[in-house]
């Protein structure tokens, strides 16, 4: 456990100095990252106001857990799609991964390490949903002094499952697809993989998981009341559910499975880790070699 708090901090300042190294590139960082916040605000209100008219709509149904559940599914795809790019950035690609893999250290360490800094980074995704949606179930809803406490350990844990899920994916393409050991090809497949299986999802959630459905099966659900419709959305996050539940009716039991279901999915990554992440970090190259032969003359140029 020391191993793994010391190399997690170190990978965080190794993180912050590559953004933020000296005093005039460390004032540009800051004035770009203000400059997005900014751009963010307007995102926030649009947000905070679709969320508000929906509790608002539902809350007479008892539906208002179904919103706190769409906003969750929402946090988590929307995590998901960006960690898809940031795991194998973080895990493989970077350059501290070749002085890693040569210490003594287990993969496990490694990959704990590494995927606490891509948790710190997924924060900023994951409150760009959270915020507004919280803020919307505030302002129709009354609640108790246990329900922050619930808010904050929900926040903390919520992109997690979803940082498992891409990070196992990209360890078995890793492991087994060697074609995805170039930076530049992960780059162009990842991107066009990623709108592929967001449009997909998209075409899942109408057809399979809403328009398929009895339509008198949803009605039913819609007019029984006590958030039902909640259990639609455990497709692709089945810890959602669990979520909703515990934050609605500050339960703890359902706190409790919603963690243990996190909690599991950790280990399961951390066993996987250990029996592929060392066999698929290696052999890795930032741009696509074209092995071309250089005669004497074209050397002399290389290196002059």
């Amino acid at each position: 456990m020391r191993k793994y708090f010391s190399l997690t901090r170190t990978l965080f300042k190794n993180a912050a100095g590559m953004v933020a190294d000296g005093k005039t590139k460390k004032m540009r960082v800051y004035l770009l990252y203000g400059f997005l916040a900014i751009c963010f605000i307007p995102l926030l209100f649009m947000l905070y106001y679709m969320f508000q008219e929906a509790f608002k709509t539902m809350a007479p149904l008892q539906q208002s857990g179904s919103i706190l559940a769409a906003g969750f599914h929402m946090t988590n795809l929307v995590t998901f799609l960006f960690s898809i790019f940031l795991i194998p950035g973080v895990f493989y690609f970077s350059k501290d991964s070749e002085i890693l893999l040569s210490l003594p250290l287990k993969p496990q360490t490694i990959l704990a390490s590494k995927f606490s800094v891509c948790l710190l980074y997924e924060y900023v995704f994951t409150l760009i949903v959270f915020l507004p949606l919280i803020a919307g179930y505030l302002q129709n809803e009354s609640v108790s002094i246990l329900f922050y406490v619930f808010v904050v350990i929900i926040a903390l844990t919520l992109p997690i499952y979803p940082l498992v899920l891409s990070s196992i994916i990209s360890m078995l393409v890793m492991r087994f697809v060697p074609f995805f050991k170039n930076r530049d090809r992960f780059n162009m497949i990842g991107g066009i993989l990623s709108v592929a299986f967001a449009l997909s999802f998209s075409y899942f959630m109408n057809s399979s998981g809403m328009q398929q459905e009895d339509p008198s099966a949803l009605v039913n659900l819609l007019i029984e009341g006590n958030n039902s419709l909640i259990s639609m959305f455990a497709y692709l996050f089945p810890a959602v559910p669990f979520a909703s539940h515990a934050l609605i009716s500050q339960d703890i039991l359902q706190l409790g499975l919603y963690l243990l279901i996190l909690i599991a999915a950790l280990a399961v990554f951390l066993i996987m880790g250990k029996y592929f992440y060392f066999k698929g970090a290696i052999g890795f190259d930032e741009t696509k070699s074209t092995r071309k032969v250089l005669n004497d003359v074209e050397m002399k140029k290389a290196l002059t």
